[in-house]
């Protein structure tokens, strides 16, 4: 009768797991060496231009934050898959012009170091 009752509670704490999930599941990516930290958080299929200097698309509700060095970078797509971007350096916010695309490339090749990669983030999870 026990193996059964814990069978059953093993079974309720995988189902309850599973329904935490209530948009895309996302990733994160850390690195530390004491002196520097950089942080990706994402979720969602995400799709880089073919230089990797912007990113093309995310589905829908999916997001790319990441904390590095003075950068912060915040990329979201709403429900149609139009992508919004707020960058920062520091507490100083850039404009989506041609230096904060500029900003916006930097702050990718630095991501992509860390191993962000294009395509479906769900399955590296």
């Amino acid at each position: 009768m026990k193996r059964i009752t814990a069978v059953n509670l093993l079974l309720l704490f995988v189902l309850l797991l599973g329904s935490c999930h209530n948009g895309p599941r996302h990733t994160t990516i850390e690195t530390s060496d004491g002196t520097t930290s950089a942080r990706v958080e994402c979720a969602g299929d995400i799709h880089f231009t073919e230089d990797s200097s912007a990113v093309k698309s995310i589905s829908p509700y999916g997001y790319i934050e990441y904390w590095g060095n003075d950068k912060h970078v915040v990329i979201e797509s709403d429900e149609q898959g139009k992508l919004s971007h707020e960058l920062y350096r520091g507490e100083t916010k850039i404009p989506l012009d041609s230096t904060g695309k500029l900003f916006l490339a930097a702050a990718l090749k630095e991501m992509i170091v860390l191993g962000l990669r294009s395509g479906n983030m769900q399955e590296s999870h």
